[in-house]
């Protein structure tokens, strides 16, 4: 039989909604609301969601949509949760459009807005709002009230068409008839009583039931003649803890005119998706499980109806959500810590909003060398991840690394050209939301406006030493970590010893000060400690030591902003001299030789191919003699007591100078001039001391063994 749409194996990309519930009997109303289920699809081992997959007919289009639906975990409540399972399910189904939320929430009847038991809140408000807000998120403001600042996105535009069509009178009639399945009725049937009480009044306590509660406490609502589900369209409170305080509830009603509680849609801001709600209970202490079922089933039905009056060719024409292209040099370190604050502060300035008409939205980090300008533009983009369509990240210290940057991310696009300009035009045509980073933007007198595309689509991050640059955009100073931060930060870096925070606190602090609060200082330090050449306690007459001695012999180093790195780095570095260890005098060795080379093109390919090399060279020596008499010529250059930091020119360095000279046989030249034969090998490493902060201390070609 020759294959057809119809025909055709499902696959990972063939579905294009997602449906997320919170409880079990959510999830199995939502499976009973399908048409067709469809076989189940090997997952990637990442994703641990469980999902079922099937599809809802298109009223009158002869075709349908594939819906893959996911659950919470049991007994996982609350916004992260909903967060983990929608970047699960983002990441597997990279074809997906839109989402919806569905399950049941507290209400909050008011003469206004008749809401009820089984009734269900969309959130869409009329008035095109936001549909979610988050009223447990925000900041207290001394002599103020608490000021809230949480709100989600809008749905996407074709659910907002698909609501004001699902709003017509003929509508809500298909609606209720996806409640009259036998199965449906069985799972969730409807309850009989429908009580709310006075906000002030209330539940006794250990009272399983409301049999005891006085009737006269009961609130006069006008009576409804037909018992049938209303449908309300306005905003929805979310937020980590279940609401079961009327009066909290109706303050929280007025102040943002929400409808109902639920503890999930705030975690879901990079998942564009609408919000439907059954009303299970009034968000008071009265509330019980016994409308549960029947609320689920009405929000799954309405759900339903919404889906089969969106077009087929609607959703065709809708770019995916989530990420599609991650062009993200290496994960960020284990140790980052800090920078909530300037991580809130970007993500508020460069995600776009789907009605946001700003010009295009440009942060820019700036701050010392070593201070963690791309780490935090790493965790950045690995936290806001399902924000953006595609992530570039450009290293822009040269124009020859720019141009790499801008070929690679041809490459990964299929653009047939790969200069710069061609690179640009395309990202300035797509209408899906971009993130383009340049990382290292540290020559002075240099447009970096030339790496901009045109237009004001996407999102750009910028990471500098160079004051001018903020200029760009919006900016944050990134100098100092921040007495908190540093600490813990230190701590961590010192290993499992010093696990007992208020403990060393004092300690800490002391050598926080000591390295000014500098974050690749304190990496190094901590890795010092970890490694037992001395206790936390200690180490400030380390410090103290070596810093005079660099006073004496290499003043202009410790003259400049980068001394506490200069002094913590030739601690370690004086500890691997002293070693007995050979591996430790290797080590030092290879931080040497690492001096010399860029570090964005240090691959682990390099490294097999110098090992094979030697081993070639010690099989067989007597054929290649020239090749000892270089290599003790470049050992010449170089002298073992050279300190590491000796290498690094002061203040500016190699990349804005002079470069250090140093022999290298030439058929060990070869090693380094050869292509690797991968591009993207990363060599993961828990310690510190060899990779974990991103920058060198004063110049852009990271002569500080810190990669």
């Amino acid at each position: 039989m020759p294959l057809t749409l119809e025909t055709m194996p499902l696959t990972l990309e063939s579905y294009q909604v997602g449906w997320i519930c919170a409880l079990s009997v959510e999830a199995e109303l939502a499976e009973l609301m399908l048409d067709k289920t469809h076989d189940l699809i090997p997952l990637p081992a990442r994703d641990e969601n469980i999902y079922t997959f099937g599809q809802i007919d298109v009223n009158g289009q002869g075709g349908s949509h594939n819906i893959v639906i996911a659950r919470l975990p049991s007994a996982e409540t609350g916004t992260a949760a909903a967060a983990t399972v929608a970047k699960d399910m983002l990441r597997t189904f990279t074809n997906l459009k839109f989402g919806l939320m569905v399950g049941i929430a507290g209400g909050i009847w008011s003469p206004e807005v008749d809401v009820r038991l089984g009734d269900v809140v969309v959130g869409a408000p009329d008035d095109n709002g936001p549909g979610v807000v988050q009223y447990d998120h925000g900041k207290y403001i001394q002599g103020k009230e608490f000021v809230h600042r949480g709100i989600l996105d809008k749905a996407p535009k074709v659910l907002r068409t698909a609501v004001s069509v699902a709003k017509q009178v003929r509508r809500r009639k298909t609606f209720l008839s996806h409640l009259d399945d036998e199965d449906v009725k069985e799972l969730a049937p409807r309850p009989t009583d429908d009580i709310l009480f006075e906000a002030a009044y209330a539940h006794p306590d250990g009272a399983r039931s409301c049999a005891g509660c006085e009737v006269q406490r009961k609130k006069d609502r006008p009576e409804r003649r037909d018992p049938v589900p209303l449908v309300h369209y306005g905003a929805i409170a979310s937020g980590n803890g279940v609401v079961k305080d009327a009066l909290f509830a109706d303050d929280v009603r007025r102040k943002h005119g929400i409808l109902c509680f639920e503890m999930e849609a705030a975690g879901l801001d990079n998942f564009p998706c609408l919000v439907i709600r059954g009303i299970s209970d009034y968000a008071d202490t009265h509330k019980n499980d016994d409308w549960h079922a029947y609320a689920a089933s009405t929000a799954a039905a309405y759900a339903k109806e919404l889906l089969r009056v969106v077009p087929l060719t609607a959703i065709s024409q809708l770019p995916s959500i989530g990420n599609k292209h991650w062009l993200v040099p290496r994960p960020s370190t284990p140790l980052f810590t800090g920078r909530e604050s300037v991580l809130q502060k970007m993500k508020d300035h460069l995600v776009r909003r789907s009605d946001d008409n700003r010009e295009r939205p440009i942060f820019v980090c700036c701050g010392m060398g070593g201070s963690g300008k791309s780490e935090t533009a790493i965790k950045f983009v690995e936290k806001n991840r399902n924000s953006f369509w595609g992530i570039f990240w450009v290293n822009a210290d040269t124009q020859d690394t720019a141009k790499q940057g801008f070929a690679e991310i041809a490459s990964a696009c299929s653009i047939s050209n790969t200069s710069i300009e061609d690179v640009k035009s395309w990202l300035a045509n797509k209408d899906s939301p971009w993130l383009l980073v340049l990382d290292n933007c540290d020559t002075m007198n240099k447009d970096y406006s030339s790496y901009f595309p045109s237009e004001q689509n996407g999102s750009i991050i910028m990471t500098t030493r160079l004051p001018e640059c903020k200029s760009y955009g919006l900016s944050d100073d990134m100098h100092k970590l921040g007495p908190e931060a540093s600490s813990s930060l230190l701590l961590r870096a010192c290993g499992d010893k010093y696990q007992d925070r208020e403990r060393h606190k004092d300690a800490a602090a002391n050598v926080v000060k000591l390295v000014d609060e500098l974050a690749i200082a304190l990496v190094h330090a901590g890795a010092y400690i970890r490694r037992g050449f001395c206790t936390l306690q200690e180490f400030p007459q380390r410090f103290h030591t070596q810093k005079e001695h660099i006073i004496l012999f290499r003043p202009n180093q410790m003259a400049s902003r980068y001394g506490s790195v200069y002094t913590t780095f030739e601690i370690s570095a004086e500890a691997l001299s002293a070693s007995g260890d050979k591996y430790d005098r290797l080590a030092l060795t290879l931080l040497r030789i690492l001096a010399f080379l860029d570090h964005e093109g240090v691959e682990e390919d390099i490294f097999k191919r110098a090992l094979e090399y030697c081993q070639v060279l010690n099989q067989n020596p007597e054929t290649c003699p020239h090749v000892f008499e270089e290599l003790a010529e470049a050992d010449t250059d170089v002298p073992c007591d050279v300190q590491p930091s000796q290498l690094v020119l002061e203040e500016h360095g190699p990349a804005h100078g002079a470069r250090v000279k140093i022999s290298v046989p030439r058929e060990m030249d070869s090693l380094f001039q050869k292509k690797p034969r991968s591009s993207t090998a990363v060599v993961p490493t828990e310690n510190p001391f060899v990779a974990t902060v991103d920058e060198e201390p004063a110049t852009g070609q990271k002569s500080c063994p810190v990669s």
